[in-house]
């Protein structure tokens, strides 16, 4: 599966894990950021794709999309 194919799989949740986030604050928001992003700091590949993943979500926040 390549990473494109990948990214297309996991849409829903992606769309659900904004819509969870519309509804915190942006200070939990920056938490759930940095935890995700941790999760995978021993992980070069796992790492890159979690920041492409963050700019789509934090995109989806700042437009009101989803």
């Amino acid at each position: 599966m390549t990473e494109r194919e990948f990214y297309i799989s996991i849409v829903p949740e992606v769309a659900e894990i904004v819509l969870h986030l519309k509804r915190l604050p942006k200070e939990d928001q920056e938490q759930i950021k940095e935890e995700m992003m941790n999760a995978c700091a021993d992980r070069p590949a796992a790492q890159k794709f979690m920041e492409k993943l963050w700019i789509t979500i934090g995109s989806c926040l700042k437009e009101g999309a989803v």
